[in-house]
């Protein structure tokens, strides 16, 4: 089923989307998986995935 909008699609879309932070952690955890299952990830992405969890580790959830 399409969705059909008049005017800007964009907003429509931005509307629509989980919020920032919801699609930023799942790809976190899509990364998180991928390395600890063995797959080659770009050293850039191994650096953002560091980072994330340093935060993580410095500031815990109550």
């Amino acid at each position: 089923m399409k969705i059909h909008t008049k005017g800007d699609y964009r907003a429509a879309r931005r509307a629509r989307y989980p919020e920032l932070g919801e699609q930023l952690d799942a790809i976190l955890a899509l990364a998180e998986h991928l390395r600890a299952s063995g797959q080659a990830l770009p050293e850039k992405t191994l650096r953002w995935l560091d980072a994330c969890q340093d935060v993580k580790a410095r500031i815990r959830k109550d």
